[in-house]
């Protein structure tokens, strides 16, 4: 049927409104900007290894990723699309995984699957598109704050930082690296809701927000400095055409509050439960932040190749070559405007005719590269060590665990920098052309060494093609790496758990279609039986037949919504059972059942807070839904002028979009870059030979009981040029000599590998052990560098950095550092052939005192000299207890271990008593002195109440010869003994 207006002409006002339709659609073409087409094909370089190879890169987080999302798999199959429950987890017996665990990666990369890919080659594309949103978020940010061309350099600088692809290709916090990729994406939402008009980026800003939030809990913590001061900066000193303080108060409080709620399904009840579960470990041994710091040169360190024998090559925890050289001339540049501005108002009284010069950092800019530049400084320094009693003060900061997670925000900030420096070339001309040109020049350049620097980390090899693990894979991978509920400490286990479950109670059973007991045999009665009939991520259920009535005890771990259900067969209704109770130390439910054909229903039921939760992200939706359709039926055309700031006192062109031209040039050249630089993949590889490592310092070999061999070792802490450490390295094979004070920490690197597949798992110990047998200080390490050696792969050899801290109330004397292996449960060490020791020593160290002494502090000075290299400077006599020091010092390295005798002789010069002993209680033999130090020799007497002198000196115990005493005066002392007066011994 035909209306009869449908053959009529439009009227003039749909004209109009077809025209304006057009009009707009043409506009938006023309502003699609071309530098998003650069931003994203920057993401080449770091994508490529993932598209040219099946599966994930081989990580040591990256398969507990893929595990967790085999269980969210399986629970979608179930038809529960967000579980709050593991079943499989914690060798079956569950455990709240996913009531923790930020779910982002895994529900993205659930819905990839869902679209046909594989478990692997889902997470592979959820990765994809994180690197994506690095580039386009950070060139956006910078973009409007700075110019286009700073956009694209601060996207290369930031997505390039080495820890990127670290997480991305060597540890494998996936998590942790979608959390990061929300940082520049937030910081341009909230600007843009500061300077536009329209309303329409609050929801961005409140997805971007909620983004960070349910992709790593940590990356948000430490972001929020970042954050909340940049949106005090901006309120403080405005920004180009920002809209009023009032306005953009409320806006930045409406879009935290969106992605608060937004996220609130998640972060509220897994906050409000947190001690439902077993956090403590997360801030102990290897995860107590004081055993994490990384030294100056490695937050300084250059790129260098990654060896493909091991199996942890060494990526340095690094800021990053080109980032720190962007940042670098960034913050000098604006500090030499400011000193030139400085100037210029200090001299203008005095030659009021000069003319100016003129800086090209005007307000905004030097105001954002200043800002951006203390933060990345206070980031930089929380990395050390010396920042130590700022972590334990600051509360909650200890949750980070890793202080080099600070590379995270400090990269942003980095790359903010070099978008400044890129922008500040262009404002440094006032031709438009002079302008373009510069920054054209300067991208280019800070591109190619951006890209250079970083040419080690593009051609990873190491990929596993997984397929779709299913929930079988998930618990043998369980047993196999004893990471268990996929975690490092077991720390989402229910708190009821005070001990871990048996590995291989609920393993898989032999017959496909059989699921395993859910009961405790022992809690069944005689003659009772039990079957499980289903198993999800909310719901147990069971088939019991019993006799009589029982208490069941059940293979799954209390935590609080569990409740328990039954009915009689064949058609009873549903009855809660009230009288659950928690077994100790298992953690296990017990519930009293009846006798009789009953099923028993073990449900997980959302508590009145997990329902609130929800609800307020539910709202949240429909707010952001709402702000979006209001901004559709009340589009803005007119941009309102900044109130919070001032235009700049001398202008320059600045560019809005990225041209065209220029950009599909640069386009071609990053994609000619990508295939050219394919060829290189073998220039910039190292492969160390089998048996050996390539550049290991110290290639000094042990072989512990015909299983694993120690290739030798590095001490970092010998090239760290800031510290008083200082090490020599003796001519012929003897150990490396280190020389250290009291609380510095020594670093070392033990390079171990293999001779043959390991069936237990050894742990390593580093200890400083004195000539006593004592061992001073020392490092254990359960598993080296977090793996265990039972999954230790004979053909590589694994990388094992471990510190100690030098104690500061041990004695000033030289130890052995030593190194080995045992077994935990039963402390047996495995013996080296090479020594025929179970402590293998490294190095000699020598302690120091903080201040040494000098000749001055001597209380009774003598100068005599022993033989030809040893004076006996002075000494002190003290009564009450009797105890004599004696101040040694030798001129060169000793090879006889000499004795001191001192015998004490009456007014009538007969000996009446003696105290001979090696120095220092034999701690501190004279052939292990160091030349040049003054020694304080203590000895404890007991003298006689008619002691009138003592005689003092050294002689070599093998032969009973003293050593020649020679006085002040060249003159010998008689009997080579040197004679200490006792008249005149402080009491």
């Amino acid at each position: 049927m035909v209306s009869a207006t449908d053959n009529q002409p439009p009227s003039p006002m749909r004209a109009a409104r077809a025209s304006d339709a057009a009009s707009a659609a043409a506009s938006s073409a023309r502003r699609v900007d071309a530098g998003l087409l650069v931003a994203l094909l920057l993401t080449l370089f770091a994508i490529w290894p993932l598209l040219a190879h099946r599966g994930l890169p081989n990580t040591a987080d990256g398969a507990v990723h893929l595990m967790r999302q085999a269980e969210l798999n399986q629970a979608w199959k179930d038809g529960i699309l967000y579980p709050r429950w593991a079943p499989d987890l914690a060798y079956g017996y569950g455990m709240p995984l996913f009531h923790y665990a930020p779910p982002l990666l895994y529900q993205v990369t659930q819905g990839l699957h869902m679209a046909g890919l594989p478990l692997d080659e889902a997470m592979k594309s959820t990765l994809i598109m994180m690197v994506l949103l690095y580039s386009t978020g950070s060139y956006l940010f910078v973009r409007d704050v700075f110019s286009p061309r700073a956009g694209v350099l601060a996207a290369a600088t930031y997505l390039y930082a080495p820890y990127r692809l670290r997480e991305l290709y060597i540890q494998g916090n996936y998590g942790q690296f979608c959390g990061l990729a929300f940082y520049p994406l937030i910081l341009w939402a909230f600007y843009r809701s500061a300077t536009d008009r329209s309303p329409r980026y609050l929801p961005l800003a409140g997805l971007a927000l909620a983004g960070l939030l349910l992709s790593h809990n940590i990356s948000f913590m430490l972001f929020v400095p970042l954050w909340m001061g940049y949106l005090a900066y901006l309120l403080l000193f405005g920004a180009p055409e920002m809209l009023g303080r009032r306005t953009v108060v409320k806006r930045f409080v409406l879009a935290g509050v969106l992605g608060l709620g937004l996220a609130a399904f998640f972060w509220l009840p897994a906050f409000a439960e947190r001690d439902a579960i077993r956090l403590a470990g997360i801030t102990t041994g290897f995860f107590d932040f004081r055993r994490n710091f990384i030294g100056l040169d490695e937050l300084l360190a250059l790129p260098r190749p990654l060896d493909q024998a091991a199996v942890n090559p060494y990526f340095p925890l690094s800021l990053g070559a080109s980032q720190l050289a962007w940042a670098g001339l960034a913050l000098v540049s604006c500090l030499v405007c400011l000193s030139i501005g400085l100037g210029h108002f200090l001299v203008r009284g005095t030659v009021p005719d000069r003319k100016p010069l003129e800086c090209p950092a005007d307000r905004h800019l030097s105001g954002h590269v200043l800002y951006f530049g203390a933060a990345l400084l206070v980031y930089g320094f929380l990395m050390l060590p010396e920042s130590q009693p700022l972590w334990e003060a600051a509360p909650l900061l200890e949750l980070a665990e890793f202080p080099w997670r600070m590379l995270g925000p400090a990269g942003l900030c980095a790359a903010v920098l070099a978008g400044g420096w890129v922008h500040l070339w262009e404002r440094w001309f006032a031709s438009a052309a002079l302008s373009q040109r510069a920054g054209r020049v300067v991208l280019v350049i800070g591109l190619a060494l951006t890209l250079a620097a970083h040419l080690f980390y593009f051609f990873p090899t190491q990929f596993i093609a997984w397929g779709t693990p299913t929930p079988d894979d998930v618990m043998a991978y369980e047993r196999r790496s004893r990471a268990i509920g996929t975690t490092s400490t077991g720390e989402f286990l229910p708190r009821w758990a005070e001990r871990h479950p048996s590995p291989d109670v609920l393993a898989p059973p032999q017959a496909s279609d059989e699921l395993a007991p859910r009961v405790e045999p022992l809690s069944l009665p005689e003659g009772a039986r039990t079957r499980t009939l289903q198993v999800t991520a909310h719901q147990i259920l069971l088939y019991v037949n019993s006799p009589r009535d029982f208490t069941a005890t059940f293979r799954l771990l209390y935590w609080p919504g569990w409740q328990v259900w039954i009915r009689q067969l064949p058609d009873g209704a549903w009855q809660p059972v009230t009288e659950v109770e928690v077994t100790r130390p298992d953690g296990l439910m017990r519930a009293p059942l009846p006798a009789g054909e009953i099923e028993v229903l073990l449900r997980l039921e959302e508590s009145p807070l997990r329902r609130f939760s929800a609800w307020v992200s539910l709202l949240a939706a429909i707010a952001c839904a709402g702000i979006v359709l209001w901004t559709r039926l009340h589009p803005t055309t007119k941009s309102q002028r900044a109130v919070a700031t001032s235009p700049d006192a001398h202008p320059r062109p600045t560019l809005r979009t990225y041209p065209r031209r220029e950009a599909l040039i640069l386009a071609s050249g990053l994609l000619a870059a990508v295939l050219a630089i394919r060829p290189l993949e073998s220039w910039l590889r190292v492969q160390s030979p089998p048996g050996s490592v390539v550049g290991v310092e110290h290639p000094r070999r042990a072989t512990f009981a015909d299983q694993v061999h120690l290739l030798g070792y590095d001490l970092p802490s010998c090239s760290q040029w800031w510290t008083p450490i200082r090490c020599t390295m003796p001519a012929d094979e003897a150990l490396p000599e280190i020389l250290a004070q009291p609380g510095e920490t020594l670093r070392v690197v033990l390079y171990w590998q293999a001779l043959r597949p390991l069936e237990r798992d050894y742990s390593v110990f580093l200890h400083l052990n004195g000539l006593d047998q004592r061992t001073y200080a020392g490092d254990d390490e359960v598993h080296p560098d977090d793996i265990p050696t039972s999954s230790w792969p004979p053909t590589m050899y694994v990388r094992n950095p471990m510190r100690l801290v030098l104690p500061a109330d041990a004695p000033p004397v030289r130890y052995t550092l030593q190194t080995g292996l045992y077994l935990r449960a039963n402390g047996k060490r495995l013996h080296a052939a090479e020594c025929a020791c179970s402590e293998f020593p490294l190095a000699y160290v020598w302690l120091l005192p903080a201040a040494p002494l000098t000749e001055q502090d001597i209380p009774n000075r003598l100068g005599y000299r022993l033989g030809n290299t040893i004076q006996l400077l002075g000494y002190q006599l003290e009564r009450s207890p009797d105890r004599l020091t004696l101040y040694w010092r030798t001129d060169q390295r000793q090879v006889t271990r000499y004795t001191v005798f001192i015998h004490v002789y009456d007014a009538h010069d007969h000996m009446i008593a003696q105290a001979d002993s090696p120095p220092f209680g034999g701690l501190y033999p004279t052939d292990a002195w160091l030349p040049g130090q003054i020694i304080a020799d203590l000895h404890t007497l007991a003298l006689p109440a008619q002691a009138h002198i003592l005689r003092v000196g050294l002689y070599d115990l093998s032969s009973m010869q003293r050593l020649s005493a020679t006085g002040p005066d060249g003159q010998p002392a008689a009997e080579d003994a040197i004679v200490i007066p006792i008249a005149n011994a402080e009491l």
